[in-house]
């Protein structure tokens, strides 16, 4: 969960309040927003993010946004490079086209870690693609052109906030903290880019005039929904309806349910519901429930009860996407982005023994389009704000 919340001393203009950001240790960290949204960016799009570094001018360059298609021939990033520079790159090896414009001054040369606003606008038109770039609210270096079809990248794999997200693997990570992250579906101008820079403090992107193209916004720990290891998208923050016919068991009713020795070894005395819950027992013990209730990509907000704790770990699994380790009494909050449409929660392998119940369990999706924080810690959500 969070750290203890505080009021903040001031409030911009726009009455936004912003208390935290996220902290990228430049090792594995990054969030993940996904893919669909993109498909709603073919044609033009901007990106805008607040960025602090942590190691000033970076010996390997570092993303501040950055994805690719399946393969690597194609993909867009806006970077921070090791002279400091701030570049923005769209290649196409379809069109045979590679594309980058730095920023014309060094941002963060000479070990400068300040808070700094990026924008960066990408257009298509007629087969040739143009980009633009501005550091705090101001336009720098000319912007590149070439030919290029933007649906090469916007049909592609998951946009990371903090790294980029290759097939070949995830490389440049950020070192530092990254705050109010915003994408809409068109090329923002140079007065609406100044706007949102707002001299240096923080504005409230769903009142901006621009507000009708913005596709998601994730304010790193200030929005609604919020809560580690969820960011959620401020265009829609908002949870589905609830997907299980039956996550109480308070009568033994197990209709919807799949009730599974996994394993081998049976439940010793074929008791699987006990005191309201489905009991996970000791030794070889090997019971699992599951519905199939998911959708591949979408990412889930599953809760639940344990009671009757005495040993043992879970795991919840939609797909062959697992969210592990769970153990103790009370109630659990995992996010799970799903590859598959099965839903299960397990005990987990490894020759521990199990004893423990489960209960009130819920499943909702989270709308819009959610980031989840991947391999990160609670204490990456930090009060250091622009």
């Amino acid at each position: 969960m969070f750290p203890a919340r505080i009021p903040i001393v001031s409030v911009p203009p726009s009455g936004l309040t912003n208390t935290y950001s996220l902290a990228f240790d430049g090792s594995n960290d990054y969030v993940d927003v996904g893919a669909t949204f993109q498909t709603t960016l073919d044609g033009a799009f901007t990106v805008s993010a607040w960025i602090k570094l942590n190691d000033g001018q970076p010996s390997v360059p570092e993303s501040i946004v950055g994805s690719s298609s399946t393969g690597d021939e194609d993909k867009f990033r806006v970077r921070v490079d090791t002279d400091g520079k701030i570049r923005l790159v769209y290649k196409s090896n379809a069109a045979g086209s590679s594309m980058d414009d730095a920023s014309t001054s060094a941002v963060f040369a000479n070990g400068a870690t300040d808070w700094t606003h990026i924008a960066a606008t990408f257009t298509e038109s007629g087969g040739t693609v143009t980009g633009g770039l501005y550091v705090n609210g101001v336009s720098e270096a000319g912007s590149f052109s070439g030919t290029a079809a933007m649906a090469d990248f916007v049909t592609s794999n998951n946009l990371y906030i903090g790294a980029l997200n290759e097939a070949s693997g995830i490389s440049e990570y950020f070192d530092g903290n990254i705050d109010e992250v915003g994408i809409w579906n068109t090329a923002l101008s140079a007065g609406s880019i100044s706007n949102i820079y707002n001299n240096g403090v923080p504005t409230d992107l769903l009142a901006d005039s621009n507000s009708a193209n913005l596709q998601g916004w994730w304010r790193m720990g200030d929005g609604v929904l919020d809560d580690f290891n969820l960011i959620a998208d401020q265009v829609n923050p908002t949870l589905g309806s609830e997907l299980l016919n039956n996550g109480d068991f308070a009568t033994g009713d197990l209709t919807g349910w799949t009730v599974a020795d996994a394993w081998s070894g049976s439940d010793d005395d074929g008791v699987i519901y006990q005191d309201g819950g489905v009991r996970f027992r000791s030794a070889g013990d090997s019971i699992a429930i599951q519905q199939e209730i998911l959708t591949s990509g979408k990412l889930y907000k599953v809760v639940y009860e344990c009671t009757s704790y005495t040993s043992g770990n879970w795991y919840t699994r939609g797909g062959n996407v697992y969210v592990r380790p769970n153990s103790g009494a009370g109630t659990h909050t995992n996010y799970l982005l799903s590859d598959g449409a099965d839903f299960m929660i397990n005990r987990d392998t490894g020759g521990i023994t199990h004893d423990f119940i489960l209960d009130n369990i819920s499943v909702k999706e989270v709308l819009g389009n959610p980031g989840l924080m991947t391999n990160m810690a609670s204490d990456d959500i930090v009060k250091d704000t622009p």
